[in-house]
């Protein structure tokens, strides 16, 4: 039982939550950039929290079942069409063998669709996780290969469940101009005082130079300490300033060691409205607290596990 790939563009792959403890082998973390959005995926079905799932970026991708299932779909508000009925967003529908899913293209209000089946898709286990990373060439359901004509998705076929819908006020994709709070660590207490207190100020745009590894902002310089630092352990969320004063903001792709200065540490709670903005989007930075992002962290946590 499958979805056979008629028609890829763009980059499809299977996510997961990663490989979480594998980044001491050298291995990048990957899994979902929106966690949020693949998280309710999941919910709305029923599965795992874990379970692995498609993100969909941009678009457009075309899929045919060969057995029955329910499929969810969330996040970016990008038009999916089940034999030519348009599915609303952020809800689950059944599918039936021979039925065609088209995923159309992006429309401007985030970039990133999950797209979750009931069970979640089968693909090899590698290092407790079943995420495609393109850049090491590893997981997923084609040893790091994205989503391309003639392949194939497995997974069990099921009957029809309920429709699901995500409460509307729970359904969340970036502000006009959004806010990023961050956990100051690593090397903020080399910037100057008015160098921390300026970056909290500046009216940032997201650059075209974007990847699964990391986003790279634009806007005033911050002036970069002048330190050697050792090569150290990068953690998901962390902003890196590079030479000239810009900030990249590191996610499930990125490198594993790095020595340039780092002034915190996006909550993980705001990463994902981060992963659903295009280039041009002006993203600002607020400094917050480790006991805010853990908190915050937790209740997410408890509710999708329970």
């Amino acid at each position: 039982m499958s979805f056979v790939v008629k028609a890829a563009k763009g980059q499809s792959i299977l996510v997961d939550r990663g490989r979480v403890h594998a980044q001491a082998a050298g291995l990048s973390q990957g899994g979902a950039l929106d966690e949020y959005s693949y998280l309710w995926a999941n919910r709305l079905l029923g599965n795992p929290a874990n379970a692995a799932a498609l993100e969909i970026t941009l678009g457009p991708l075309t899929l045919v079942a060969t057995a029955n299932t329910t499929i969810a779909i969330t996040g970016a508000h990008i038009p999916v069409q089940v034999n030519q009925r348009i599915l609303s967003p952020w809800s689950s529908t059944t599918i039936k063998a021979g039925d065609k899913i088209t995923v159309g293209f992006y429309q401007g209000q985030g970039t990133r669709l999950y797209l979750a089946v009931k069970h979640g898709f089968e693909a090899p286990n590698f290092f407790q996780s079943r995420s495609c990373v393109v850049r090491e060439q590893l997981g997923g359901h084609a040893q790091g290969a994205p989503l391309a004509v003639g392949h194939t998705l497995n997974f069990t076929a099921s009957s029809p469940q309920p429709k699901r819908t995500t409460p509307v006020a729970l359904q969340k994709l970036p502000a006009p101009q959004q806010l990023l709070r961050f956990i100051p660590s690593y090397q903020f207490a080399s910037f100057e005082q008015a160098e921390r207190e300026r970056f909290c100020r500046i009216t940032y745009q997201l650059s075209p130079q974007m990847d699964r590894m990391g986003f790279r902002l634009q806007g005033e310089a911050i002036a970069v300490p002048a330190t050697n630092i050792t090569s150290e352990g990068i953690a998901l969320g962390s902003i890196q300033l590079d030479a000239q004063g810009q900030p990249i903001v590191l996610l499930s792709d990125r490198q594993n060691i790095g020595g340039y200065s780092k002034i915190g540490v996006v909550y993980r709670v705001d990463l994902g409205l981060l992963a659903q903005c295009a280039p041009g989007h002006t993203i600002q930075f607020s400094q917050g607290s480790l006991e805010e992002a853990w908190q915050l962290q937790q209740q997410r946590e408890h509710f999708f596990n329970t």
